[in-house]
């Protein structure tokens, strides 16, 4: 059932191991109009319990946890629970943290210290379908969304992106690629499709940011 389905009440579970900054999260988040916080937990074993069985819309993670790595619990609460969407709130700002919780299936990424607000803004934006990090991790965003996106892609749609991105046109990688404009087309509406853009200026930005193409 989806929140709207709920009269506008967005479910949050919380997975922090440190005690006082969890029932703050608590405090905090049920203090919000349209959030209800369905339950809270320390570690990993018992947070996948936890969004098992009251499957939230949201589940707010700390990546650091005693027993398992918040990583895993992304992948295992993404197969488990696939309506729910995860959002990191982690000390580490590294991107040898933020881009492996981007690829378990994060959708949003925010820094300790940042302001209730921040973590609100997060998750309604991740309740809209649009993926959330802290300012200064904006950097990561479009690089690892990019590769993230692009690993999607079958070897010919690759070849196909790098000759868009480098300014080809239909016929001009039907040539190159020896196959019909007919089927340069489909695979460029596969890959617009795959990435979820729709037009050139997008597709270079993406294969620019997975390293598809070299900047010039």
């Amino acid at each position: 059932m989806s929140a709207s389905e709920q009269g506008g009440i967005t479910r949050v579970a919380i997975i922090e191991d440190h005690t006082v900054v969890r029932q703050g999260l608590v405090s905090l988040l049920s203090a919000q109009t349209g959030l209800q916080v369905v339950g809270h937990c320390g570690c990993g074993l018992d947070g996948l319990r936890l969004a098992r069985e009251t499957r939230p819309h949201i589940l707010v993670l700390d990546l650091s946890l005693p027993d398992m790595s918040g990583i895993d619990v992304i992948a295992e609460v993404a197969r488990d629970v696939p309506s729910c969407k995860v959002v990191v709130l982690s000390m580490h700002a590294e991107a040898s943290y933020v881009r492996p919780a981007l690829r378990a299936g994060a959708a949003g990424y925010l820094v300790k210290g940042a302001d209730i607000a921040d973590l609100v803004e997060a998750i309604r934006c991740v309740m809209r379908g649009e993926p959330f990090l802290s300012p200064g991790l904006a950097r990561y965003l479009v690089a690892d969304a990019g590769a993230l996106q692009t690993d999607r892609l079958s070897d010919r749609e690759t070849d196909v992106l790098r000759l868009v991105a480098q300014g080809k046109t239909s016929r001009e990688i039907a040539a190159i690629l020896s196959l019909s404009p007919k089927t340069v087309e489909n695979h460029r509406h596969n890959i617009m499709e795959k990435l979820g853009v729709h037009d050139v200026a997008s597709l270079t930005r993406l294969a620019l940011a997975s390293g598809i193409v070299a900047p010039e």
